[in-house]
Order: structure tokens, then sequence, then C-alpha cells
């Protein structure tokens, strides 16, 4: 995953966040990041697809090294280079 690239560690949240995007509302989004309901990367990191089933334009990886080495969680289809 490149710099600037996320993870949503859990499902559930990845209706709020589209929704927050959608309407370009700032303030969730920024509640998500600070409570750890969005992984933000500030440096190209390593994952691995665990499925690549995708569910609403995100897909299930595993980080393999950084703070959040070993955690699960969904990564947009787009930003997963195979």
């Amino acid at each position: 995953m490149m710099r600037g690239t996320y993870v949503i560690p859990d499902k559930e949240t990845i209706p709020v966040f589209l929704k927050a995007s959608r309407n370009r509302d700032m303030e969730t989004i920024r509640a998500l990041v600070r409570s750890d309901k969005i992984l933000i990367f500030a440096k190209p990191t390593r994952i691995q697809i665990v499925d690549d089933t995708p569910y609403e334009g995100f897909i299930k990886v595993q980080i393999l090294e950084g703070d959040y080495a070993n955690k699960q969680g969904f990564a947009a289809e787009n930003m997963v280079t195979k």
C-alpha cells in the first residue's frame, strides 16, 4: 500500500465511511481516523490479500509491517496492487 492509503479494520465501518465520503463530511472522517476506525499509512506498507471477494469495493487484507502489523481489515480494491 502506498503512502496516504488506508485500511478500515471493521466491515461495519465501511458504509459509514462511504456515506461520509460521498457527503464530503470531513468531521466524521476525522473522527473515524482519531478512533482508529480508519488506519492511514504514512509510508509504503506491505499487505497481503486475505480474501479478494469484494464488499462495497473493498477487499480483506492483512497488514504485514509497521505499527499495525498482523492486523486485518479492508482496503479499497483500487488501492491494492496485486
